[in-house]
């Protein structure tokens, strides 16, 4: 992702020491076209001076929509451009008319990538937000919970909706009303959905494991978790890992499996809680994890994908991504789907691990969990501020579409309608909140809801997957409301 990038140029001083040969100017635009993974995207940087006549550099990025940002000041000394911050050095060559070098792996992709940059006109300007085929629906009803939601909201039936807090506090609301039917409070924050498995119920906070009766909310058992091996902070808190999401549980008949922030994967077993084995790594776990016959996949912030034994734990395979893998592993035929922060996509053969396909999007990590339908992955992203849908089998792109913010919380399939929840906040780039209406076939934009922004939040909007059932459509935002909606296209 471009966090690491413009934290990095926030700071950068350009170093150039003037040959022999040419003092040469190097004010104005520059551009490169990186190369990688059979793809070319534009990347530009701009030298000039701010109003007090101080040396200072900014960039675009075209492909993340971001346009003319401050990167830091520059000194003009030699024919190396030193970028002393960032491991980058470029060097003019053709008589100054060029810059060329190696752009480090915060750029793209974890990979260090050969670049020539040369005089160019200023960026285009990022194009105009795609404008919706209609206006968003009004609200059939909305109910106030009072602490933020980012855990995803489950369906029983059409009984219930059951919606978890960031207080700790689970609900069952009338899908129908949105009348209280029941509220449990388990103590700690939920940022997992919870899991619904027949009549029982599983709640994944941040500290344990809670087995509910669905119906009345009534805990059976629970059993904690180990200490977290990092804090969540908040994103602009230093050290933060961008960590909002936990992972959540997957049950069959006997056991019930969940990832947790002791970096630990958890086998339960599902009538008493008892604890049949565990898997650990170095790092946070929050990806949800896949559970079948014969094995359990799973992945962590220690950038691996695994597949272990589900009869006692003893791994099988390991996959190195190199960064983060932060949310849900998906099992989409024989492969097994992981997004990592190199900004790839990966298809990995369930049985032996091996990499089936890859697919890459430019300057954005992956911390959207894939939702398979159909024969198709609907992904959200980050930096890219774009849904996409991709090809299961192959990772061929089918569809992708420009949104205003952050689709973290992966998105929701009805039956015509691809629905995204959107997060906004501060940023290199300023992102918007909303909620988001695609076409399933085309992506077409069929509605945007915008959210406010809440002044002095650090994210807002809607972080909680939505729910769908038949034409109504149900999201919660970062304020704590949950609403329902009749989508008009059905």
């Amino acid at each position: 992702m471009l966090k690491t990038l413009f934290s990095a140029l926030a700071s950068v001083f350009l170093v150039f020491a003037s040959p022999a040969w040419a003092q040469t100017d190097i004010k104005g635009w520059w551009r490169a076209d990186i190369a990688y993974a059979g793809e070319n995207e534009p990347f530009y940087f701009w030298f000039g001076a701010n109003d007090e006549g101080a040396p200072r550099v900014r960039f675009s990025v075209p492909v993340a929509r971001m346009h003319e940002v401050r990167g830091g000041a520059y000194e003009v000394v030699g024919e190396e451009v030193r970028f002393t911050h960032l491991g980058l050095t470029l060097r003019l060559s053709d008589e100054g008319r060029a810059m060329e070098g190696v752009m480090p792996s915060t750029f793209v992709a974890q990979e260090e990538v050969p670049v020539r940059f040369v005089r160019t006109a200023a960026p285009p300007a990022p194009p105009a937000p795609i404008t919706p085929l209609a206006g968003p629906p009004a609200p059939a009803w909305t109910v106030a919970l009072g602490a933020p939601i980012w855990a995803g909201l489950v369906l029983d039936g059409s009984r219930a909706l059951i919606v978890a807090g960031d207080d700790g506090r689970v609900t069952a609301l009338s899908p129908r009303s949105g009348a209280r039917i029941w509220q449990t409070n388990v103590g700690a924050a939920i940022r997992a959905r919870p899991t619904l498995r027949g009549r029982r119920l599983y709640v994944a906070s941040d500290t344990a494991l809670v087995a509910m009766d669905a119906r009345t909310g009534r805990e059976i058992w629970r059993t904690p978790f180990g200490a977290e091996r990092a804090p969540r902070l908040e994103i602009h808190q230093e050290g933060s890992k961008w960590d909002h999401y936990s992972a959540s549980a997957v049950a069959d008949a006997s056991l019930v499996v969940v990832g947790s922030r002791d970096g630990c994967v958890h086998a339960f077993d599902v009538s008493n809680g008892a604890e049949r084995w565990r898997s650990c790594t170095e790092d946070l776990i929050t990806a949800t994890p896949v559970l079948t016959q014969d094995a359990v996949y799973f992945a962590g912030y220690d950038g691996r994908a695994y597949a272990v034994s589900r009869t006692d734990g003893r791994e099988l395979w390991r996959f190195e991504t190199g960064q983060a893998i932060p949310r849900d592993v998906v099992l989409a035929g024989e492969n097994v789907i992981v997004g990592s922060r190199t900004y790839d996509l990966f298809a990995l053969n369930a049985r032996t691990g091996a990499r089936a396909w890859q697919r890459h999007v430019w300057y954005s990590w992956i911390d959207s969990p894939p939702v398979l339908n159909g024969g198709r992955l609907y992904l959200g992203s980050s930096d890219a501020v774009q849904v996409f849908a991709f090809d299961a089998a192959t990772g061929a792109r089918v569809w992708s579409t420009p949104i205003p913010g952050w689709t973290w919380a992966g998105v929701a399939v009805g039956a015509d309608t691809v629905y995204a929840p959107i997060s906004g906040g501060g940023y290199s780039t300023p992102r918007a909140g909303g909620l988001a209406a695609f076409d399933r076939g085309t992506g077409a934009l069929q509605w945007l809801l915008e959210a406010p922004d809440p002044e002095g939040d650090a994210v807002y909007g809607f972080g909680a997957a939505a729910a769908v059932l038949g034409r109504r459509v149900f999201a919660a935002d970062l304020s704590g409301n949950v609403m329902a909606f009749d989508d008009p296209r059905r």
